[in-house]
């Protein structure tokens, strides 16, 4: 009935939303967005982070269209539902398409902690064919003990760079797991990302005042500046608003058959590209300002419908405008004043 419809998919349960998606992701023009979507927005700000890493590190500014790779980065997830195993699988992609790994080799940069601690394969639910085929994939194959629980304890044993709390539980972060991720980062990456604003892993004063201003931080939910050694730090706030409606426009106005990995990695880094430098180094704040939304949206569109053109396994309804940038303009809805 409306053939050039965008789906998205959203707050769809654990036991359906994957097989949904991989069922129809190369059939029709969909995504999910809380997997494809939040994936997005949390790699664009694991890619400020890096630049901010970057030129700490070379004591230079920060370039805002190149950062290092992260193949030598550990990245710790508390909290293993859609979110979590969405933001894995793009950066997966992204290690994958950007950084030339293997799949194995970008798994293998995970270590995922959920309700029942540390996961990995001497888990009694992994040995006995209890746990879930989506968190599988994801499961440590070092010798752990069967059950680490402690997440403090798991921290110090990992000694990851990144910690993102995708967990829906309130305090997870606590001072010592903070003070732990800073004994062995210089710059550690705290992002807390559930929501609303009283489930978030810590609060954004917490984790900078914990950390002496040492954490990039960013959140899932709005937190007001931080006030830390007379200066006022504005805090990202890593919403799928900063994706899904500029994807979504993109790949509607070039009749993209189906939304690509590529065009979901592209969208991140475009959204990574729009922040300004003086954002990054003034204040490590990862994401633009919301009130530039509607620009961000044309920013991202384009970047998307030029990778779909790009691609040689993504047929597009509609041959290429000569200016893209003008198409756009020409059909982005501005809302009446």
């Amino acid at each position: 009935k409306w053939p050039k419809v965008v789906v998205q998919f959203e707050d769809i349960s654990n036991d359906h939303c994957f097989l949904l998606l991989s069922r129809y992701r190369h059939q029709y023009r969909c995504f999910n967005d809380d997997i494809q979507g939040t994936g997005a927005v949390v790699l664009a700000g694991l890619l400020n982070a890096i630049k901010i890493i970057d030129a700490h590190k070379n004591s230079s500014d920060i370039n805002i269209k190149n950062s290092s790779d992260m193949k030598d980065m550990k990245i710790m997830m508390v909290g293993a539902g859609r979110a979590a195993i969405g933001i894995a699988d793009v950066i997966c992609t992204y290690l994958q398409s950007n950084c030339g790994m293997k799949a194995e080799e970008a798994i293998s940069k995970f270590w995922f902690v959920d309700s029942r601690g540390l996961i990995h394969t001497g888990r009694d639910d992994y040995l006995h064919g209890d746990m879930l085929d989506y968190k599988k994939k994801y499961a440590r194959k070092e010798k752990y003990k069967k059950e680490m629980k402690k997440l403090e304890e798991i921290v110090d044993e990992v000694k990851p760079e990144c910690l993102m709390g995708v967990s829906g539980q309130p305090g997870t972060f606590t001072q010592p797991i903070i003070s732990s991720m800073c004994s062995h980062n210089e710059n550690p990456i705290i992002f807390a990302l559930s929501n609303p604003t009283d489930h978030s892993e810590c609060s954004a004063s917490d984790a900078i005042q914990w950390s002496n201003g040492k954490c990039i931080f960013a959140a899932g939910s709005p937190f007001p500046p931080v006030q830390y050694e007379n200066k006022s730090i504005k805090i990202g706030q890593a919403n799928n608003v900063y994706i899904f409606p500029g994807l979504g426009l993109g790949a509607s106005l070039c009749q993209a058959r189906k939304i690509t990995d590529g065009m979901i990695i592209e969208a991140a880094k475009a959204l990574s590209e729009f922040t300004p430098s003086s954002l990054l180094s003034a204040h490590r704040c990862l994401y633009p300002p919301l009130s530039k939304l509607h620009k961000i949206t044309a920013h991202i569109a384009k970047r998307v419908m030029e990778k779909a053109y790009e691609e040689e396994d993504v047929i597009c309804d509609l041959p290429r405008p000569s200016s893209l940038d003008d198409f756009i303009s020409e059909h982005q809805y501005f809302p009446p004043s």
